[in-house]
């Protein structure tokens, strides 16, 4: 364990002095020396990205969202990795899966929003429906009406709908003289 700390160390120095070739080596050694080293697999994959190895770097990824299918820790990077090389269904896997997790959640969906520009129709097409209300909450935040208003359909023929949010709803439109 203290040898592949140190040589993620080491990997995390040569990656901000700029140095790709070593900060790989350094990264590979870490995860050669422990296999588990989340954290040296997902710089490693940021490495490979930067030296134009996609393929490597996408396998990497598919590994280690499968080692940590269930841990929040970890999702945000994996996010950031699946958007950059274009892997959509660990994205949005991952999405789905940190949006109940009130920490990662504004951040989450600002993503998505962005990434679908602003079409909440899109968004529809790709949130589960444990994250409908969440999402609606956050339009709500946003004082996007039309966009709840369609939300807040789907939720209706989804049935996920609690009564708490309901009320928070209607008085949302009311503040809006909806």
């Amino acid at each position: 364990e203290g040898f592949a700390s140190a040589r993620y160390d080491l990997g995390i120095r040569a990656w901000f002095e700029n140095d790709s070739d070593a900060a790989e080596k350094y990264f590979l050694e870490a995860v050669a020396a422990d296999v588990l080293h989340i954290d040296a697999w997902l710089k490693l994959a940021e490495v490979r990205i930067a030296k134009a190895d996609r393929e490597s770097a996408t396998r990497i990824l598919g590994f280690v969202d499968a080692l940590t299918d269930r841990v929040v820790k970890w999702k945000w990077q994996q996010i950031m990795l699946a958007g950059q090389l274009g892997e959509d269904d660990i994205f949005l896997s991952n999405l789905n899966f940190v949006i109940p997790h009130h920490q990662l959640r504004g951040d989450a969906l600002q993503l998505l929003d962005f990434k679908y520009e602003m079409d909440s129709e899109k968004l529809l097409q790709v949130l589960d429906s444990d994250n409908l209300v969440y999402y609606l909450q956050w339009l709500m935040k946003w004082n996007r009406t039309g966009d709840c208003m369609r939300v807040w359909r789907e939720i209706s023929e989804k049935k996920v709908i609690d009564d708490l949010t309901q009320e928070r709803f209607v008085n949302y439109l009311v503040r809006q003289k909806e």
